[in-house]
């Protein structure tokens, strides 16, 4: 059978369930059928590379040769092909991890001025309760003292109803007009008279309301931000999975908030020749419909993962590190939320069990146990 030098016709026969044919014009497909998936017509797109054509379908990629002379069709093993790119770039062979344990970018960036790399809005939105407080507090503090530098220098004796018998007291009778002026108090026993000191307290009054119309933003955003509060097992495990081994971390859902539509993703980065390769590993259930308590995410390692073959010593010496990425719907919120996780070797235990958390109660009810998440029994591989 001839070919011209546009069309190619393929017929794949892919392993387990996948099964799919094509006909490619130009790199284009122009029809094509593929079974025992839920949207038919969303074929894959070829990629042409001199005389293959590669087709990635779900997280399996097959080879195939052009027609040629040389009858060489070779399907290569699918989940072990590296995912061309997840947002990391290129990353050399040493280095820190690329996130840290709770989910954040572990990137340093620079290059540019600090008014272009740093938004006060989001800083405030992300940093923690405590230091949002300290930071209202000290900004209070410094405003007040700072205006009430402004009157203790220019306009002293123009603040009636002031009592003090020194310098001292003098300066908190102003820092406590200060404060009052600031937060539109106004008790009435100091009163500020001539146009200077009348500027600075109406001055004072102005930036006062639209600092704390700015705090109370802050505060309704806090409140308001999707918070998942998905926890995660503080190890992941290399443990025995039927007649074989397998990846495990434990996921629970914190708050009795009905997340639904989870759908899980393990990212794998790993040494491989003097440089970091990146890989989809493979689950068990890459999604649950319901998340009313605790899921163990499982990756089977068989001849298909990245991790096949490799025992504790090689699998520390290839250094991985395993990104985690959960998302779902919340209803309370009413909208998606997200959730990342990063375990390096240091927190990978190889030979260990999960121990069971779930259980009933007298009453019938199915209880988990939240404390013991993390809680694992060694075992021999």
């Amino acid at each position: 059978m001839k070919y011209s030098k546009h069309f190619r016709f393929l017929f794949l026969s892919l392993m387990y369930y996948n099964s799919c044919y094509a006909f490619v014009f130009k790199d284009k497909i122009l029809f094509g059928k593929r079974r025992r998936f839920r949207k038919p017509s969303r074929f894959p797109k070829p990629i042409l590379s001199k005389n293959k054509i590669i087709f990635v379908l779900k997280s399996k990629t097959a080879y195939f040769n052009e027609p040629t002379n040389e009858p060489t069709n070779q399907l290569l093993n699918m989940s072990k092909i590296q995912d061309k790119e997840l947002g990391f770039g290129t990353v050399e062979q040493r280095q820190r991890r690329l996130m840290t344990k709770e989910g954040n970018y572990n990137y340093i960036r620079y290059g540019l001025p600090l008014n272009e790399t740093f938004h006060i809005y989001q800083f405030l939105i992300k940093i923690s309760w405590k230091r949002f407080f300290l930071l209202v507090l000290l900004w209070y503090l410094v405003v007040n003292v700072l205006f009430t530098g402004f009157y203790y220098l220019i306009c002293p004796s123009h603040l009636t109803g002031m009592v003090f018998n020194s310098e001292s007291e003098r300066f908190m009778e102003i820092f406590f007009f200060s404060s009052q002026t600031l937060t539109t108090v106004g008790y009435g026993r100091i009163n500020p008279s001539g146009w200077s000191a009348g500027l600075i307290s109406s001055l004072e009054s102005l930036f006062g309301l639209l600092s704390f119309a700015l705090v109370t933003g802050l505060l309704y955003g806090r409140f308001s931000k999707p918070s998942p509060r998905i926890k995660f097992s503080e190890q992941a495990l290399i443990a025995p999975y039927r007649d074989m081994n397998a990846l495990m971390l434990r996921i629970a859902n914190q708050l009795e908030s009905n997340i639904l539509d989870v759908k899980a993703q393990i990212n794998l980065s790993i040494s491989e020749n003097g440089s970091r390769k990146f890989y989809t590993l493979s689950l068990e259930r890459e999604s649950v419909v319901f998340f009313p308590s605790n899921w163990t995410l499982v990756h089977p390692i068989d001849a298909n993962s990245p991790l096949y073959g490799l025992d504790e010593a090689a699998l520390r010496q290839a250094d991985p590190e395993f990104l985690i990425f959960i998302q779902g719907f919340d209803d309370t919120f009413y909208q998606n939320i997200y959730a990342k996780k990063s375990y390096t070797m240091a927190e990978t235990f190889y030979g260990g069990k999960f121990m069971k958390i779930n259980a009933l109660n007298e009453e019938g009810y199915p209880t988990v146990n939240l404390g013991a998440l993390s809680a694992f029994e060694k075992v021999t591989l």
